[in-house]
């Protein structure tokens, strides 16, 4: 399972000052692999992510 990141106080402050920088929001998770989809898969997600209005990212 995919989980967000345990940061630092020091390493929240650099994520903050790069989202300021570059004008994002930015989620740090922990060490992930992102899953290889096939282009019917592909269009399964993104047919979701239409039906409702998310984004999302597969993970293996």
């Amino acid at each position: 399972m995919v989980g967000l990141a345990k940061l630092s106080d020091d390493q929240m402050k650099n994520v903050v000052a790069c989202e300021d920088d570059v004008g994002v929001v930015l989620v740090a998770y922990e060490k992930t692999s992102l899953a290889d989809l096939k282009a019917d898969a592909i269009s399964k997600v993104q047919a979701l992510e239409k039906e409702i209005g998310v984004t999302l990212v597969a993970y293996t």
